[in-house]
């Protein structure tokens, strides 16, 4: 874990298990999508390379990111 990688839970919000930091990558940025929003940018990078810090509870398939300011 370093510093750029917070945690955001750590906990599961649905079953309370410990949640696996990790992150989510793309070749492009990685964009939350909401209908008649404007997109809003997730990943720290505008072009190639993207990454945004994420949990994962792997007994409940959420994932979490963490959104960059």
């Amino acid at each position: 874990l370093n510093q750029s990688e917070t945690i955001i839970f750590e906990k599961c919000p649905k079953c309370g298990k410990e949640m696996i930091v990790g992150s989510i990558q793309s070749d492009r940025e990685v964009m939350w999508i909401e209908k008649n929003k404007k997109p809003l940018r997730i990943s720290s990078k505008l072009f190639m390379h993207s990454k945004a810090n994420a949990e994962r509870c792997e007994e409940c398939n959420i994932v979490v990111i963490k959104e960059e300011q």
